[in-house]
């Protein structure tokens, strides 16, 4: 990041799983790497990141798996077609957003 203050960098948070595929402990983790990654410990002060939290928009709160609405298939953790069309929009408002940002502050 450091490195190239001239270039934006998006991060975007890993999807959650699904309960068939993982377990309270490993989907807690899951959070806090997702949280961290959003967090002003790894963003702040680097002008030039910016973290869209997809783990986040995905989640059942009461698990930190992914929610039921959001899956096709109980062993498959790809967010489906309404997932696609309900945080696609969100994600290319941040991007749009995010460009314009880092551009003023250029």
């Amino acid at each position: 990041m450091d490195q190239f203050p001239d270039k934006l960098l998006v991060v975007v948070t890993q999807p959650p799983q699904v309960p068939m595929n993982t377990n309270a402990d490993e989907a807690r983790r899951a959070r806090d790497l997702a949280s961290w990654l959003s967090s002003d410990e790894f963003v702040g002060g680097h002008h030039n990141v910016r973290t869209f939290d997809f783990f986040g928009l995905l989640i059942n709160p009461a698990t930190n798996m992914l929610r039921t609405e959001y899956t096709s298939d109980p062993s498959d953790a790809h967010p489906n077609q309404r997932a696609n069309q309900t945080i696609g929009p969100q994600f290319v408002e941040f991007v749009v957003e995010s460009i314009r940002s880092f551009s003023d502050h250029r």
